[in-house]
């Protein structure tokens, strides 16, 4: 989200891969436009990344304007894009 709990986390795994050379990470952010500031949040997450050099991924999902619940849909949105790029194995 770029919020600070995911800021602290993505903190603590960038701390994590200092002490373990071999671990790769990468971020996602996934752009629900259900906010006002949701394009401030995206050039958060990518200064934080860049800051922290960790390669970021940003989907941008569409939420249906009828069906389940906004935060049912908004959900559904995030696991999908998780799932879409998450590394092999």
């Amino acid at each position: 989200s770029g919020g600070l709990d995911s800021t602290v986390l993505l903190h603590q795994l960038v701390q994590w891969r200092t002490e373990n050379p071999g671990v790769t990470l990468r971020a996602i952010h996934v752009h629900h436009g259900l906010s006002a500031n949701a394009d401030a949040w995206v050039t958060h997450c990518e200064n934080v990344c860049q800051q922290w050099q960790v390669p970021l991924v940003v989907e941008r999902v569409q939420l249906a304007q009828e069906g389940l619940g906004i935060e049912a849909q908004a959900r559904q949105a995030r696991y999908q894009a998780f799932a879409r790029t998450l590394l092999p194995g």
